[in-house]
């Protein structure tokens, strides 16, 4: 019988999680990551082993399983901390959620408005458009004044562009 077959999976789990910094503290996963930083598990079911999210394995032991569609999110104190299973700092939230915590944190594949390393404008300038689109701007002469096209000042406008701004 395989070593990792001797252990229950919470015992295997909770012997690569780091708690020395005291129940505050994030508590590192020092298993296998992904190159995200989120830690890999096996965990067995029906005599398999099952590639799952160290994270989500210490939410669903300590608080219960997490319902269908949902994440455990991190909210750790001293910031974004993918590897940590800190109970205490895990919450459940809806995809949506878990897709907006993480464009906030940085780290979306689709950053948007200033996190967005090519943007061209800051939030304060797009205000500026729409109110100058509101007064009746001709969108050509937005354009030249914020260094974009009119197609952009238009898409702007009807919150294609930067929908997440007011």
């Amino acid at each position: 019988m395989p070593r990792w077959a001797e252990r229950t999976d919470e015992e295997r789990f909770w012997a690569k999680v780091d708690k020395s910094g005291g129940p505050d503290a994030c508590w590192p996963w020092v298993g296998a990551k992904d190159r995200y930083g989120y830690g890999n598990f096996f965990v067995k079911k029906n005599g398999k082993k099952y590639m799952e999210k160290a994270h989500r394995f210490a939410f669903e032991v300590t608080k219960g399983q997490l319902a269908a569609g949902m994440c455990s999110l991190h909210d750790c104190p001293a910031g974004d901390n993918p590897q940590c299973c800190n109970p205490a700092h895990l919450w459940a939230g809806s995809r949506r959620a878990n897709n907006a915590d993480r464009a906030k944190k940085g780290r979306s594949a689709h950053l948007i408005g200033e996190l967005c390393p090519s943007h061209k404008l800051t939030e304060e300038q797009v205000r500026e458009i729409r109110r100058r689109c509101r007064d009746g701007w001709d969108k050509r002469v937005v354009a030249v004044l914020f260094g974009v096209t009119p197609q952009a000042i238009g898409q702007i406008e009807r919150r294609k562009l930067w929908k997440h701004i007011e």
